[in-house]
Formats: C-alpha cells, structure tokens, sequence
C-alpha cells in the first residue's frame, strides 16, 4: 500500500504519516528516511522533536538528505516513510546555490531554472524506485500551494518542481491525505491530481 501525505508547517502531518506506516506495515522492517538537513539550530531542534516523537516505535532511522534512490537495495521487501519531499527537493535543489549572490544574478538564475527540470525528475525517479521495491510507502510532502501570495522567481520554481513531484507521486498511491490541525482529511487520487 502506498500512501501520500500532504499539509502546512506543523499540521500534525508527521504524526499521522508514521501511524499510518505502523497500520500499514504488518511484520516488514520499518524504516524512516530522514531528508532534512541538520544545518541550523532550527532544523536540528526539529531533529530531535522527531526522533523523540518516533522514539519506541520501532522505526530504523536513515538520514538521507539526497538521492535517495541509492536506498533502493536496503529498503526491498520493508515499509518505508520519507519525510519528506519538499526538503528533499530543497536539499537537491538548492545545493551550492549563493543565495546573496544568485538572486541577483540573471546568467545564474536562467541556469538554475534549466536545472530545476533535472532535479524534479530525478527526485520523482528516485521515489518511485523506492516505492516499487517497498511492500509499503508513506511519502509525506508539503502543502504550499494556496497562502495566494507571489514569490520571486526562485520560490516559483520551487513551488511548480514540487507540485509536479506531487502529482506524479499520488497517481502511483492507493491514498492521498492533507493533514489540516491534526485531522486528516482524503483527498481524490484518481490521476493523480491534488
């Protein structure tokens, strides 16, 4: 069983991705990709939120902040969760970019967005591969598509790159959830749009 899990910063996705892996996984070895990268105190003290909130549950914790389809061999046969997409995508898809320097720079924003193409389908390769040699998946992703706001061109391509990784994630899952407050509510997956 393969299962999207979508909603906003803190919305209790997290918490009902795991649970959902644990009703889903029967006797397979479960296992917790970890995509955030420890690189401020903020994302550590979430590190260590998360670790706390899986503590006892049985989960086999690999931190993996990019490629990770590399993981294809070690999660076969297992139930997975991938925590989750947007990070991977922003590990992946800003790696060595200057921020200071490259937003105001045209030749290196134009070549960014050329990449940004790459790394979308490489991230859904690398996901899909997982999924397909996995006895279950729960990928959680982020909802940051309706705050109605307009960004910079970075942020756009950031937003498009995941709405496209999304798409192609739930048409290959047997369910797709947004998590609004702590409640989980279905959404439709037929073909795969959210």
């Amino acid at each position: 069983m393969n299962i999207f899990v979508t909603g906003g910063a803190t919305s209790g996705k997290s918490a009902f991705a795991e649970q959902s892996l644990l009703d889903i996984a029967g006797d397979t070895e479960k296992i917790y990709i970890a995509c955030m990268k420890n690189d401020s105190p903020a994302a550590g003290k979430r590190i260590v939120r998360h670790r706390a909130l899986r503590e006892g549950k049985g989960f086999v914790t690999i931190e993996k902040p990019a490629a990770v389809g590399e993981l294809a061999d070690r999660v076969k046969g297992t139930s997975i969760l991938i925590e989750g997409a947007g990070m991977l995508l922003s590990n992946e898809l800003f790696r060595g970019w200057d921020f200071a320097y490259g937003n105001r720079n045209e030749a290196a924003l134009s070549r960014w967005q050329r990449q940004t193409e790459d790394v979308c389908k490489n991230i859904i390769h690398d996901i899909l591969s997982l999924m397909e040699v996995a006895a279950n998946a729960v990928i959680v992703s982020d909802e940051v598509f309706s705050d109605g706001r307009t960004y910079d061109r970075l942020t756009e391509s950031y937003i498009a790159c995941l709405g496209q990784i999304n798409c192609a994630l739930v048409k290959k899952c047997d369910r797709a959830v947004e998590v609004v407050y702590s409640y989980p509510v279905d959404l439709p997956v037929k073909g795969g749009n959210i």
